[in-house]
């Protein structure tokens, strides 16, 4: 085959995957475009993908400690499309994390004591680098929210 009829199946091959909406087409229904966040931890570092969990939840009048560090990430994603990236903590501790459908469902995480929680499906836990690979059953906002139960203050690492 030469050099030429190689070159132009690729050149096919690139015009049959383009979408004029947006880039190339993915191949069995998943969108490779990257996910844009409209919200984001307030010190995350997009290049290291550093962030601490800076949302506390305290038990109030009770005795003021905290029963939850928390922090998340809000983002659109349209059906198919897939959020994937590394997740990681810094010092082995279990660190838990889920995707809600709706933004509507994080006020499920303003109250330490209402067991809430157990209405949210899809919970999942890490403490070792972790893959992440979810892909959007829908055209929506979701968000991507860390806790852990008690107070932490160390780093917790999501890259794209």
């Amino acid at each position: 085959m030469s050099k030429h009829t190689l070159c132009l199946i690729l050149l096919l091959f690139v015009i049959a995957l383009w979408n004029p909406a947006g880039g190339l087409r993915s191949v069995a229904g998943q969108s490779s475009l990257r996910i844009i966040f409209s919200r984001t931890p307030i010190n995350y570092d997009n290049e290291t993908g550093h962030f601490t969990l800076g949302e506390e939840l305290t038990y109030g009048d009770v005795d003021g400690g905290v029963c939850m560090s928390y922090d998340y990430f809000v983002f659109k994603a349209n059906t198919g499309q897939v959020l994937s990236g590394q997740l990681q903590s810094a010092n082995s501790r279990t660190i838990y994390y889920v995707i809600v459908t709706s933004i509507y469902q994080l006020p499920y995480f303003q109250s330490c004591r209402n067991g809430n929680m157990g209405v949210i499906e899809g919970i999942r836990a890490f403490n070792a680098p972790t893959t992440l690979n979810w892909t959007s059953v829908k055209n929506s906002t979701y968000a991507l929210v860390f806790f852990v139960f008690g107070y932490y203050s160390g780093p917790v690492y999501f890259t794209q």
